[in-house]
């Protein structure tokens, strides 16, 4: 019998919660350890001056961070988080968002690769005739794509879930 494509867990602040999420619905299927992986989740925007809700908004990154151990516990050493954050004031965009949430110190302690997309060459994906977006290299380059976004509504579509 198929495993569901979705798994619904209570985060109880351990990586195991994330782990019984990911074999619930197979999520590791097809990932082998010497992929290269990219880690997207959602750093909407970032700024010093401004609060930003801790929840709800953003993904968090205790739970990126548990699924870098995961990925490590796998055996991936080839990880890399990629995000294109919002610039809310000129200059104060991703690298901004890696700073203040804790990614710099997530990349220093695991050797994961940050990766500001907004930087990023892009390559256009025709979806319909009429129609392309621009995609960062850097996804299109990955083996393993795991999105993280953050189950909320949304301005300009109804929700934003992944």
């Amino acid at each position: 019998m198929a495993k569901p494509a979705v798994a619904l867990t209570r985060y109880q602040n351990s990586l195991r919660s994330l782990q019984e999420a990911i074999e619930l619905c197979d999520g590791f299927q097809g990932l082998r350890a010497n992929d290269e992986v990219l880690i997207k989740p959602n750093l909407v925007t970032w700024s010093n001056q401004f609060s930003i809700a801790p929840y709800g908004v953003l993904t968090s990154t205790r739970l990126v961070h548990d699924m870098v151990v995961l990925l490590k516990e796998f055996g991936c050493e080839k990880i890399a988080i990629g995000e294109g954050s919002v610039m809310m004031e000129k200059g104060v965009g991703t690298q901004s968002a890696f700073k203040g949430l804790g990614y710099e110190k997530l990349s220093a302690t695991y050797g994961v690769k940050l990766i500001d997309l907004n930087k990023s060459k892009s390559t256009n994906i025709q979806l319909y005739e009429d129609f392309s977006i621009p995609v960062a290299q850097e996804a299109l380059a990955a083996d393993f794509l795991i999105n993280m976004p953050v189950l909320k509504t949304h301005g300009a579509t109804a929700v934003s879930l992944g």
